[in-house]
């Protein structure tokens, strides 16, 4: 009986297989939850119960009522998450930046617009205004969920995984999204370093 043995460096090229496979995986994970949480965030005001979900504007619709009236936040926010419900990211983005500038004490324009920075790739900008609105409110857990989007982009796993974990917590467990959540935690459970 003969037996092989194997050398470091193969030992090593399927250990970098193996984690580059972890981590794609946990990156589509991510992915996927942003974005089932962004249309279910995106598509449905924030006290309307699952399953009442009303006739809703396109963008094309609400820019001409912005034409009409450009400086009112509510239209603004209500364009801003057409373009999102459409796959515009980037205009999503410019609108909440106006109806922020607008209305600078708005929390809730503010998260939203963070979580759309961090769907164009602007993950350092999004992670700077997310830390303040949760210096700000510790209860804001939107703020939470994109803030540890951001985290994975940055790879700092063992962070993201705090902020999701928070957001469990302050969403409870009626949330429709807190399975998903607990989900990419598992995910990314094997990532955090020991």
């Amino acid at each position: 009986m003969v037996k092989f043995k194997t050398s470091y460096r193969t030992k090593r090229k399927i250990h970098q297989r193996v984690i580059m496979g972890i981590v794609a995986a946990v990156l589509s994970l991510g992915l996927l939850a942003s974005s089932m949480a962004g249309m279910l965030w995106s598509t449905m005001p924030e006290n309307t119960p699952l399953g009442d979900s009303p006739q809703q504007a396109t963008a094309a619709e609400l820019e001409e009522k912005d034409k009409a009236a450009p400086n009112d936040v509510n239209i603004l926010q209500e364009l801003a998450l057409a373009y999102e419900r459409e796959g515009q990211a980037a205009k999503a983005s410019e609108t909440y930046e106006k109806a922020v500038s607008l209305a600078p004490e708005r929390e809730d324009l503010k998260t939203r617009l963070a979580g759309s920075l961090i769907s164009v790739n602007q993950y350092d900008r999004a992670a700077a205004m997310l830390q303040e609105l949760i210096a700000k409110n510790p209860n804001n857990k939107e703020a939470h969920y994109f803030y540890g989007h951001a985290l994975v982009a940055k790879r700092k796993y063992e962070k993201a995984t705090a902020e999701f974990e928070q957001y469990i917590k302050l969403a409870g467990e009626n949330d429709p999204q807190v399975e998903n959540v607990k989900r990419l935690v598992e995910a990314l459970k094997p990532l955090v370093k020991k």
